[in-house]
């Protein structure tokens, strides 16, 4: 008699959950497929991310309890190990496009959710059919289709026969995955499973004389022998119930003794748990007479016949009460298959687990009472109660160096500490010997990573030992693991963070204005020291001592450097604590040396910026590069008017010299001032809403004195003069302060307050009036004003270059300013570089505004020639200013394609015909002096430009003779007369462009639109900075190369 228990069989792990998510693909190449990722997040490119689910064995699960889909049973870890995993999909038409053998998930970190991370790229959009195959590299790497993949078979006959350790694995798709034909910003998705394409069965011989109602008497049994018969001898790798395989008999069981186990119904229904429980391994029964367990192991192929049902045959002896065998042999049978709901079942469907129980109550031939408990073979848990302390490693061989470390994950039952421990020991100094490796713990992640020990002394270890494997252990409870740590111990010298920030704390609560530097070397020790200055050492840790604090003072800021308590010479900490408010925000500058000599090249620099407490906003800014005089017309000098001795260098060691740098030489005042020049730096701080239609601008609210004001009460609210101060700690920076709650003038019934993103600034030099358009001003003219930044510190720093392109960037911390060389190599000789930008007119032709146009000469100082590889090459320098890491620029060079040229300005005077009676056409007379005035006899009529907003506009192009003559706007030609109509006072031009309003009222005004012609040329290294390359570029066949010539 058989009963059969069915709890619920689903697929193991096989279901894909696949989420939706756009990834546009390319063709297939041969680029590998990226190693799995421990992150959710994709690389950009990525266009199917694959979630493998990795399976949890015994060893290492947790869940346990009753599942609402049916319960499972846990592998173990030997059944669970992956020795090769491939991924094979195919396109609809069964033709595959990816067939690569992906890293095995025991040699990579996982994710949070246990599962590894594969990232594809350069798949066609498209459906495709996704295999993932484990343990059977030899049957699928060179799979042609997806039905020559149906069509494998596993051989599994006789030494090929299932066992723990290298069980074949499957992921079948059940439906196709859609990779999009949009973007590769957000990948397809699928979560995979591996299914057990075999069948597991655990059987369990049950002997007790309460079973048989004493048939036995004093008698006991052996078992002989446990086979099983009507085995397939292959299987399908793809699930094929119509096709059936051959079969053979005779396939051992052979299992072991138990002196005694337990048995538990409710368990038949529980994950992980099993009714028979056995204990007490031996080799034959204490009592053969009384109660023991015999319990054994098969791995079966799957089997959809429907004859010839697979069977367990069991020969045993009947033997006396001390075990001695007799002549009485039985022979008993257990038919595999059958459940609750199907009982003439006799499949043997993969990724199933069988208990089987079954208990000896007769004597000779029978088949046995067994009950049949099936569950899904799947990767759930245990509960910890019922788990040995078990350790386990996602690897035993690591490798690190000096500067790179590398790590493991572990998993514990959490019986014990885990604790690390090395037995290679190398030189710390002379006499005391280290551990080669140091272990660093996250026992929230389960990782533990590796680093060479710093304490171990470079200097004295010798180079035959720099190079070696070191013993490692991991122990938890009783169970000790080795890891070989392979590492490469070289000189190394480590400073973290490289730059603190402090901001002063008024009430000074606990630590709040102190920071901390981590260091670790292993030469021998740290030297803090003034800044790229070796000996002059403010602070040191050695192996004989050293000096412990020391305090550094710059302007009004004052800040102590001090060695912690348990800082050694190999590693610690530094506290860094500011000592008052610096009242503006204020750089110290440091270097750290490790002390052994002749490695100096491992220094590193350090910054400390304290800040004054937080507040208001401070708004700095600074202009670079914008050294162009502007004389308050339309035309601009060339740069540093063509001579770089008055170049104003960056210099920040001195300190106490601050007030005199060559910093403050901008330009915005003029091109001679040292000095600071508060009235030449100008900020409009103004919020502004709606769009500016033609010349007519919405109405604002603004937050300081007017554009160009000096001071002034509006709506209530007195401003003062809009100038920015000079910062004497920062040499070339301005400073305003804008107050948080600063109340704005009234508009549509409404005050404003600052606002990040919304309130707007624009500074300026205030050259040109009201006007507003000027080279020295951003934002320029017409274009919208600078953000208020949004920093946590309400600290932001603008910089203003018009030789770059944005030509303003606004940073979070004081940038490091750096005078930079360019050099290009060419076969051409570059004669200048120029850059246009801003807007310098008042009004704007749609789509055609002139602009600013900063330009250099190149005198023969600034290039040289070089012969290489039997070519001259042209070797040109261009030097300008720039923030640290931001070096690339717009400026275009001119000799290095054919015709090219700087913009040349050209002279026009311009008439506007508007107001009483204006001359329609108008004539100009010109003319330098009584004695040269050329008798102009002719007259000529100005030229038509333009007409907008209904106002028609004449110019007439000025011959150079009379650049710097004077001109008279006729209503006729021909000579002027004391009859002629005519504008008054006749400006002296001086190279500027001049209008006449045409109101009759003899007002002339400077016009700011000067036209240019030319203006060719290629751009400095393409708008990259080739900064790798010591910003070296070579322009050569009309492409840019970064470095010196091949």
């Amino acid at each position: 008699m058989m009963r059969h228990i069915r709890q619920h069989i689903h697929a193991l792990i096989a279901s894909a959950a696949l989420m939706g998510g756009a990834a546009a693909m390319t063709g297939c190449s041969n680029e590998e497929i990226d190693a799995p990722r421990s992150v959710e997040s994709a690389t950009p490119g990525t266009q199917l991310v694959i979630n493998l689910a990795v399976p949890q064995s015994m060893e290492t699960s947790t869940d346990t309890g009753t599942r609402a889909d049916g319960p499972e049973m846990t592998p173990t870890a030997d059944e669970t190990r992956i020795n090769s995993l491939r991924l094979i999909a195919f396109s609809t038409n069964g033709t595959p496009v990816v067939n690569r053998a992906l890293l095995i998930p025991s040699e990579m970190p996982l994710s949070p959710q246990k599962t590894a991370i594969y990232e594809i790229r350069d798949i066609l959009p498209g459906d495709y059919r996704i295999y993932l195959v484990a343990n059977l590299e030899d049957y699928v790497a060179s799979i042609s289709s997806e039905q020559a993949l149906r069509d494998v078979i596993i051989n599994l006959d006789g030494d090929n026969e299932l066992r723990a350790g290298n069980l074949p694995m499957v992921y079948e798709p059940s439906a196709a995955v859609t990779i999009p034909s949009s973007a590769t910003t957000n990948p397809a998705v699928a979560t995979l499973s591996l299914k057990f394409a075999c069948v597991k069965v655990k059987y369990d011989l049950l002997f007790d004389k309460t079973f048989n109602q004493d048939i036995f008497g004093d008698n006991g049994m052996v078992i002989n022998s446990v086979t099983v018969d009507n085995v397939a001898k292959s299987a399908y790798l793809v699930t094929n119930k119509t096709t059936h395989a051959d079969t053979r008999d005779g396939v051992s069981g052979n299992g072991a003794y138990y002196d005694s186990y337990t048995e538990n119904q409710d368990n038949a229904g529980k994950t992980g748990l099993n009714v028979i429980n056995v204990s007490g391994k031996v080799d034959s029964p204490s009592q053969p007479a009384g109660q023991w367990a015999y319990e054994g192991y098969l791995y079966l192929p799957e089997r959809y016949a429907a004859d010839s049902q697979t069977t367990i045959k069991i020969a045993s002896t009947v033997t006396d009460a001390y075990g001695q065998p007799g002549n009485v042999r039985c022979a008993y049978t257990i038919p595999l298959g059958g459940h609750d709901g199907d009982e003439d079942s006799k499949e043997l469907p993969r990724g199933t687990y069988y208990e089987v129980i079954a208990k000896i109550k007769s004597l000779g031939e029978a088949e046995l009472d067994a009950t049949i408990i099936a569950k899904d073979w799947e990767d759930e848990y245990l509960p910890v109660e019922m788990v040995h302390t078990y350790l386990t490693l996602s690897k035993t061989e690591v490798s690190v160096k000096s500067l790179e470390d590398d790590f493991i994950t572990y998993d514990t039952d959490g019986r014990g500490d885990v604790e690390f421990d090395c037995t290679t020991l190398l030189p710390a100094n002379a006499t005391t010997q280290n551990p080669a490796v140091i272990a660093i713990f996250d026992n929230v992640a389960k990782k533990i990573t590796f680093k060479v020990n710093p304490a171990v002394d470079i200097t004295t270890l010798p180079e035959s030992e720099q190079i070696g494997t070191a013993d490692c252990y991991i122990t938890a409870g009783n169970i000790r693991k080795l890891v070989q740590v392979h590492y490469d111990i070289k000189p190394f010298f480590i400073i973290t963070p490289l730059e603190l920030k402090i901001q002063w704390n008024t009430e000074y609560e606990g630590r709040m204005n102190a920071k901390i530097y981590e260091y670790s070397t292993n030469l021998g020790g740290i030297r803090i020291t003034t800044l790229a200055k070796r000996d002059e050492v403010k602070i040191s840790r050695t192996r004989t001592g050293g000096t412990d604090s020391y305090t550094d003072n710059v302007a009004n800021s004052n800040l102590k450097l001090e060695f912690a308590t348990e800082a050694t010479y190999s590693q610690g900490q530094i506290e860094v604590t500011a000592l008052n408010d610096p009242l503006t925000t204020t750089y110290h500058y440091f270097s750290a040396y490790p002390e052994a000599p002749g490695y100096d090249n491992l220094k590193e620099d350090l910054q400390v910026t304290v800040m004054p407490p937080l507040g208001d906003y401070r708004i700095y800014f600074r202009a670079i590069n914008d050294y162009i005089h502007y004389n308050g017309g339309t035309s601009t000098s060339e740069f540093l008017y063509g001579n770089y001795n008055s170049w104003p260098a960056e210099d920040y060691n001195s300190y106490s010299s601050a007030s005199s740098s060559r910093n403050w030489n901008d330009w915005w005042q003029d091109d001679t001032s040292t000095s600071i020049a508060n009235t030449s730096h100008r900020i409009y701080i103004y919020t502004q809403m709606g769009e500016t239609l033609g010349t007519t601008t919405p109405g604002s609210w603004h937050f300081t004195a007017g554009y160009g004001s000096t001071g002034e009460t509006v709506d209530g609210i007195t401003f003062p003069a809009p100038y920015m101060t000079g910062d004497n700690t920062n040499p070339g920076w301005y400073y305003y302060d804008l107050a948080q709650n600063q109340t704005s003038t009234l508009h549509n019934n409404e005050r404003k307050t600052p606002e990040p993103g919304k309130t707007l600034m624009i500074f300026y030099a205030y050259k040109n009036g009201k006007l507003g358009y000027e080279p020295h001003r951003a934002s320029h003219h017409l274009d919208p004003g600078l953000s208020l930044f949004d920093f946590e510190d309400r600290e932001g720093w603008f910089v203003y270059d018009p030789t770059s392109e944005p030509y303003y960037r606004v940073y979070d911390d004081k940038p490091y300013m750096e005078d930079v060389t360019f050099t290009v190599y060419s076969t051409q000789q570059v004669t200048g570089w120029w850059h246009t930008y801003g807007v310098a007119e008042n009004e704007v032709t749609f789509n055609d505004p002139q602009q600013w146009t900063i330009k250099y000469t190149l005198k023969s100082s600034d290039w040289t020639t070089e012969y290489i590889n039997g070519k001259t090459y042209y070797v040109t320098k261009i030097k300008l200013k720039c923030p640290h890491g931001d070096y690339e620029k717009a400026i275009k060079l001119t000799g290095l394609t054919s015709g090219s040229s700087m913009p040349e300005a050209e002279q026009y005077v311009y008439y506007c015909a508007n107001g009483n009676n204006p001359y329609n056409p108008p004539y100009i007379y010109l003319w330098n002096s009584p004695t040269d005035n050329n008798n102009w006899s002719n007259t000529p009529q100005m030229d038509y430009w333009k007409t907008e907003n209904g106002v028609t506009w004449y110019r007439y192009k000025i011959p150079s003779q009379y650049a710097n003559g004077q001109a008279i706007i006729k209503r006729y030609s021909g000579d002027v007369t004391g009859n002629d109509n005519q504008t008054a006072d006749s400006p002296t031009l001086n190279n500027k462009s001049w209008v006449n309003y045409g109101d009759n009222r003899a007002y002339w005004a400077e016009y700011s639109s000067q036209p240019s012609t030319g203006g060719s040329g290629v751009m400095l290294f393409g708008g990259r900075s080739f900064a790798s390359s010591g910003h070296v570029g070579t322009y050569e066949n009309g492409v840019w190369k970064a470095g010196k010539p091949q």
